[in-house]
């Protein structure tokens, strides 16, 4: 057999030469190279220590610092009171250019000293008064994971800013709205589990903490959060609850955050609304009542073979998936047997990577993910037991049966006690790295779990190593040079990318890590046993599950680290849309740009649809990594994914900036409006078309008082800005002026005309609504009855004329323009002794005509 003996870092440069090159991946240019702070810190933890018992202020550093050195992108401009930007790290300036002025005490009585501060986690921490504290850190680390603001103000986002400090009518101290220390762990170790789709939630704002001790106002006290589609979370002491245990992380606060940020992911996407889910929830039908407080409540009625979490995931598809969301990543055991398989499998598969989080599968993948250390530690012991020199210690960790070769008694005790403190290594460091793992060794069933797997997954590789150290003596030399490149990411990337986005997708990405790899390994002249097996160990160290949870994660550093240059497109863009011609003639098109609530003039409105597109691609052309422009097809795609909500982002902020600074300058201005069209209606009462009712006069005059301002906002319908000042300032008491009195005087004949012009149209209307009446009564659908019924219908209208023309002229006489005039019943009287015949026939022919 030939044995290769050049290094396997050679062979695979060798094999790049002979070969088409592959794209370069921006992604792995993208990520830092520095040796992990945090799995140091980690490594350097005492066995049987948690991840609780190492919640401490440097871990908290350096999990800032790891997940910071990735962010090489745009700098940011500008300056947050002494803090220049652009020398602060990429993250860190977003943030404040984002949430600068939101932090701290929002009253402005109580002004922050930040000028000792350098970084974010500091001016936390002077908002909590705690200097070198874990608050600031959990708050920015928060800040990093999910991309928005968890909240250290006195300011409920739905109130209006002049609230602050304010809830339920009393004034409230900053410190009740911050997070406790044991809030503040709880927060961030639900940081550590949730890494998919909670992190992706583009127009969620900020998670906001109202006063200690208080319930949310207007609601019942069952309620202890609330998502609003606007952007925000409500959280109130009951969602915040950490249950203190000394051995088990639990609380509720882990399944209540989880279930607010679902909400937020189903108003972003609406996941809950379609029928396929509704179906799948077993959700048939609602039926709407008003219950004994006269409030209108839905009910659904559920399919009742269908499981659900909790009842309270039974009262909508809203519910169901936020509920299920939530218990399942924070308690994948107790929903093994607790929730709908369809369900189950679907948000695994869309929402977690596959992943159940249920005990068995959980310690499965801690085995995996340390399987380089396992097999290293495997080849190692095999190595050791197989040249032992003394009598190994007895050991029952295995029994004989367990390898594929006989094993001799002294080399299974060895081999058993080389496995047994592997694999109490691998569960120290589970211990300390996964949020779950100490709650799933403590519980019933936890310990002889994982006795079960780590004896599987060692046995399996030291049986395979004892079975090649036996055929082959240069095997350990050769596979630990392969181990050495087990840690290069590329090919595992690359396997992920040829197959994102295809309707397989992991299967796809399976096979073609398996070609890429075997490749590889093919240079080394191994057996075929031996590639084999050389390529199943870098596809157990690199899971598609895992590739995918990461590379998403990468991507979205990748664009927020260039948030910078998305902000800067934005400006371009809504400028661009600006400058246009404005016209609110073409509909807007519910198409890309989507504001919520408000009003923008359709035009911007459709430009701005139209061209987000195109302005991605303008960020696209412009960020890179150094010199390196995108060149894989598939991190175009992935990027055009992930820039576009954050530029709709940048767009409603810029929206939302314009349509505060127009609404205050309508109010700068509301002055000199009031002004110059209160004395263009005076100057004129051509829009008085009804001169006997007061309440016709008022609508006229708003009417016109809208249409004669000269404001013409972009971001607001001119009534939402100026309805108050028309109301209650332009058109208040017209009818009392000296102005109106001498339109009175100056226009008695023309006045008295339509005096008589108004009742006359007020017979007629009254005369129209008794005809459709009689219509019912004696119908002319058919030609049979149109002659049957017609003194019927005849008589019904013209037997009640003469009340209709009295219920007209009731209160002629006391109107203003009849007193004036000094007009008496007479008058009108007489112009319906002219008129009535030709009315009636008019009204006759047009009701009694039939089809």
């Amino acid at each position: 057999m030939l044995k290769n003996k050049y290094p396997l870092i050679l062979l695979f440069a060798l094999a790049a030469c002979t070969k088409p090159s592959s794209p370069k991946l921006l992604i792995s240019a993208f990520e830092g190279k520095a040796v992990s702070i945090v799995e140091r810190k980690l490594a350097a933890a005492p066995d049987g220590k948690c991840v609780k018992d190492i919640y401490s202020v440097d871990l908290l550093k350096a999990e800032v610092k790891e997940l910071e050195k990735n962010y090489s992108g745009t700098p940011v401009k500008g300056k947050w009171k002494h803090l220049d930007l652009s020398k602060l790290p990429i993250p860190q300036a977003n943030f404040l250019k984002r949430y600068g002025n939101m932090l701290g005490d929002q009253t402005g009585k109580n002004p922050i000293d930040y000028t000792g501060c350098e970084d974010v986690p500091c001016i936390y921490n002077k908002i909590y008064e705690q200097d070198n504290n874990v608050a600031g850190y959990v708050h920015y680390l928060w800040y990093l994971k999910f991309n928005h603001m968890l909240s250290a103000d006195n300011h409920i986002p739905t109130d209006n800013i002049s609230k602050a400090g304010i809830y339920q009518g009393k004034a409230q101290e900053l410190a009740q709205y911050l997070y406790s220390r044991d809030e503040l762990y709880g927060l961030w170790r639900l940081s550590l589990m949730l890494k998919t789709s909670h992190n992706k939630i583009p127009n969620l704002k900020e998670t906001q903490r109202i006063p200690r001790g208080e319930i949310f106002e207007g609601r019942n006290a069952g309620a202890c959060g609330l998502a609003y589609s606007q952007g925000h979370i409500l959280l109130q002491d009951g969602c915040l609850t950490i249950y203190k245990q000394t051995s088990v992380d639990t609380g509720y606060l882990y399944p209540a955050v989880a279930h607010e940020l679902s909400h937020m992911l189903d108003f972003n996407t609406n996941i809950s609304t379609p029928e396929s889910y509704r179906k799948m929830t077993g959700f048939l039908s609602t039926k709407e009542y008003l219950n004994e407080k006269n409030e209108r409540v839905v009910e659904w009625t559920l399919d009742p073979s269908i499981k659900h979490i909790t009842d309270y995931a039974k009262t909508s598809p809203m519910e169901s998936f936020a509920e299920t969301m939530a218990y399942m990543r924070t308690d994948g055991e107790g929903t093994k047997d607790n929730i709908a398989e369809d369900l189950k499998a679907w948000i695994s598969k869309n929402h977690y990577a596959g992943k159940r989080f249920e005990r068995e599968s959980l310690m499965d993948a801690w085995l995996k993910k340390h399987s380089v250390d396992i097999s290293k530690e495997s080849l190692k012991a095999v190595v050791d037991c197989s040249s032992q020199k003394m009598a190994p210690a007895p050991s029952s960790f295995f029994k004989i049966s367990d390898f594929p070769i006989k094993v001799m008694p002294s080399t299974l005790n060895c081999l058993g006690g080389k496995a047994s403190e592997i694999s109490n290594l691998i569960n120290a460091r589970a211990l300390i790295q996964e949020p779950e793992a100490c709650r799933s060794f403590i519980l019933t069933g936890g310990r002889e779990t994982w006795e079960k797997l780590s004896r599987k997954e060692l046995s399996a590789y030291l049986g395979r190593f004892l079975k090649e150290l036996e055929n082959d003596k240069d095997y350990i030399a050769r596979i630990n040079t392969f181990y050495d490149q087990l840690t290069d990411k590329e090919s595992a990337r690359m396997a992920y990318l040829n197959c994102y986005g295809q309707a397989e997708e992991q299967v796809c990405y399976d096979a073609e890590l398996d070609k890429l790899m075997t490749e590889k390994t093919l240079l080394l002249r191994l057996p075929e046993s031996h590639t084999k097996e050389l390529v199943e160990l870098y596809s157990t160290y690199h899971p598609y599950s895992s590739v995918k949870e990461e590379s998403g994660s990468l991507y979205l550093n990748f664009v927020e680290a260039n948030r910078a240059a998305i902000r800067i497109e934005a400006g371009a863009l809504f400028k661009s849309c600006l400058d246009l011609p404005h016209s609110d003639d073409v509909p807007p098109r519910d198409v890309l740009f989507k504001m919520g609530e408000g009003y923008l003039i359709s035009s911007v409105y459709n430009c701005l649809s139209e061209r987000i597109p195109e302005s991605v691609k303008n960020i696209e052309r412009k960020i890179a990594v150094g010199e390196m422009k995108i060149e894989h097809p598939s991190e175009e795609i992935i990027l055009t994914k992930e820039i576009r909500p954050l530029l709709k982002y940048e767009l409603e902020t810029i929206y939302e900036e314009n349509t505060r600074k127009e609404k205050s300058l309508a109010s700068a201005q509301s002055g000199r409006i009031k002004n110059d069209v209160r004395s263009s209606l005076l100057a004129s009462f051509d829009w008085v078309s009804d001169v006997l009712d007061s309440k016709k006069i008022a609508d006229a005059c708003r009417s016109v008082a809208l249409a004669r301002i000269d404001f013409l906002p972009v971001y607001h319908l001119k009534k939402d800005l100026f309805s108050e000042l028309v109301s209650n300032s332009i058109c208040v008491n017209m009818e009392s002026t000296p102005e109106y009195s001498n339109y009175l005087e100056s226009s008695k004949t023309t006045l008295i005309k339509k005096s008589q012009d108004s009742m006359e149209a007020r017979l007629t209307e009254l005369a129209q609504k008794r005809a459709t009446a009689c219509v019912k009564q004696f119908p002319v659908d058919t030609n049979l009855n149109r002659v049957k019924f017609k003194k019927d219908r005849d008589a019904c209208l013209i037997d009640l004329w003469p009340a209709m023309e009295t219920e007209v002229l009731k209160g002629f006489s006391d109107q203003p323009i009849a007193k004036k005039f000094n007009l008496t019943d007479e008058l009108i009287i007489q112009r319906f002794n002219l008129n009535r015949r030709k009315i009636q026939l008019k009204i006759l022919k047009e009701y009694f005509s039939g089809p």
